[in-house]
């Protein structure tokens, strides 16, 4: 928690197998807005050390979200 408002997350996925290693990671911040309404702005890394022939082993998303907490 950084202040009375806004909090930091990072959360980190990990599924292995003998032939392919999946990883997900989720860096975000909250901050509340209104009561238990928040905003959230969150950076997502996927990766797939067993991807098609071609395509890109890491996948990256980036977000906004507007959240309630309960």
């Amino acid at each position: 928690q950084i202040n009375d408002n806004v909090t930091f997350g990072q959360d980190l996925d990990i599924f292995a197998a003998s032939d392919n290693t999946y990883w997900e990671t989720v860096t975000s911040v909250r901050a509340g807005l209104i009561g238990n309404v928040g905003l959230i702005a969150s950076y997502t890394i996927k990766a797939n050390t067993d991807a098609p022939a071609g395509k890109d082993k890491r996948d990256t998303y980036t977000a906004i979200t507007l959240d309630y907490a309960f």
